[in-house]
């Protein structure tokens, strides 16, 4: 264990090694999940979700992320919904349906579902249910490769059924704890104070058999050592994706892009013809996350060489399309973090009103940021990247409606070491700052602008000097030639 115990997370965090998506807030493994394996063909994530977790908007979504997976291109994600019937103090929806309406529910979302609830059997069971599971992702995967791809075709998805706390205490104080929301997180808070509750404890954690897993020193015995893999690419914690499978990206020149200086001109549509070269460049390495907006953002122009990736769209079907449209930010964000942390490069452009919707999936993710950079084995990865339009400080169409400057907020409340915020003033400026967040590793970049024409106060070159100071005198609108400037 890393550091002192204060620094430690109360969940999966950085620290844990294979570990890419932070604990503590629910609803947002599986899209994390279906955005590590996007440009990973040969990648499978397991991903369990409890029934709990379920629950969330987030999740509920989240199970069609297969549809934006490109058996192509990309690997697969196998869920394993976990429904052990409780949450912390009440029962789950999940655990309150029966096998056919958990089946037909999933049927409806394009799964075949496998349930796996021998519990007298349940590590055979589960076993062959994962190896049904391997076959059918291969078999949809080979097809697709072989340029006969199976059309909108069902992926697997287990639903394990096991009592809440099973093998833990049964009872204590004449109340249920295995079966029952009691074996939640500590079923034996008084162990310390309470014999009867000790001595449960004591019962439980022998019944492991810790002695026949373990020698007099500690380490683990021969029989368990022997099933660890060898090779280093098939052990979780040393999984290159999670560690330091970091791709660089290649940036065109920004400056072929840029505009002339006294003229007027959209940022975003500067942008989106610097992102059209951009996915030219990186062709297996870079996409968009858009909440449907990016035609009206104006960015557009990456259509000229790329498509929306919407398997189940047969139109769009197989083209190998570098932008994720779908109305969630949450399921957006799910899937540029897990894209970002296993060493690519993503772009979530959104309107100012909404990007609050994932507020705090940002500072969560932040707090993911700030434990990897502080573990040393850890390689840097590329940063979180946000472009913000129809600002509050512009009326357009929507006017009211669409301004809500908390998100701009929300990141300067985090650690200049986590989180920067850019308010290019012209089209210059912005392909600049574009570019340069792009290449930029371990941050959260929010890059604000507007979506209309603008003058362009600055030519390329000065744009350039003007971005890498920071901040400069433009003494051309100065009342006193840039000596006292009043912003």
């Amino acid at each position: 264990m890393a550091g002192p115990l204060s620094a430690v997370s109360s969940h999966v965090n950085a620290q844990v090694p294979g570990t890419i998506h932070e604990g503590g807030e629910l609803g947002y493994a599986l899209s994390v999940s279906f955005g590590a394996v996007m440009d990973n063909p040969d990648l499978v994530v397991t991903c369990v979700v409890g029934d709990g977790e379920a629950e969330t908007g987030p999740t509920a979504t989240s199970w069609h992320g297969h549809k934006y997976i490109d058996p192509v291109e990309s690997g697969a994600v196998l869920p394993i919904l976990h429904i052990n019937g409780f949450k912390i103090s009440e029962r789950t929806i999940f655990g309150c349906m029966d096998d056919k309406e958990i089946t037909e529910l999933f049927t409806g979302y394009g799964y075949q579902v496998r349930i796996v609830a021998d519990l007298a059997d349940i590590d055979n069971d589960l076993a062959a249910s994962m190896e049904w599971a391997l076959r059918e992702i291969k078999r949809i995967q080979q097809a697709a490769r072989a340029g006969q791809p199976i059309v909108k075709p069902r992926w697997p998805v287990i639903v394990l059924r096991t009592p809440k706390g099973w093998t833990g205490p049964k009872k204590m104080h004449g109340e249920l704890i295995e079966g029952s929301f009691h074996s939640h997180q500590v079923p034996l808070p008084n162990a310390k104070t309470d014999p009867e509750e000790l001595s449960s404890l004591k019962h439980w954690l022998l019944s492991y058999k810790a002695h026949e897993l373990f020698t007099k020193e500690g380490g683990p015995v021969k029989e368990i050592l022997s099933v660890v893999p060898t090779d280093p690419h098939k052990k979780l914690g040393q999984r290159k994706e999670a560690i330091n499978g970091y791709i660089p990206v290649k940036t065109p020149d920004w400056k072929q892009q840029a505009v002339g200086k006294g003229s007027q001109e959209s940022c975003m549509k500067a942008v989106g013809r610097f992102l059209r070269e951009t996915i030219k460049e990186n062709p297996h390495t870079f996409r968009i996350f858009s909440p449907d907006e990016l035609v009206s953002n104006k960015l557009d122009a990456v259509f000229d060489v790329t498509g929306r990736d919407f398997q189940w769209d047969i139109a769009s079907r197989g083209q190998g399309g570098r932008v994720i449209e779908i109305l969630s930010e949450h399921i957006c964000q799910g899937m540029l973090q897990g894209y970002t942390l296993t060493g690519r490069t993503g772009l979530f452009p959104s309107y100012e009103a909404f990007l609050g919707i994932i507020h705090t999936m940002m500072v969560q993710y932040a707090k993911f940021t700030k434990m990897a950079v502080e573990t040393k084995w850890r390689e840097p990865h590329g940063s979180l990247n946000y472009i913000e339009t129809s600002t509050w400080a512009r009326q357009e169409h929507n006017g009211f409606s669409h301004q809500n400057p908390s998100f701009i907020g929300a990141i300067l409340n985090l650690k200049p070491k986590l989180a920067r915020v850019y308010l290019p003033p012209d089209a210059n400026c912005f392909l600049s700052t574009v570019a340069h967040c792009l290449r930029a590793k371990n941050y959260v970049n929010l890059m604000v602008g507007s979506k209309q024409p603008t003058p362009v106060w600055l030519s390329p070159e000065e744009a350039d000097q003007h971005c890498i100071a920071g901040a400069s005198v433009w003494k051309f609108a100065s009342v006193d030639d840039g000596v006292n400037p009043d912003v």
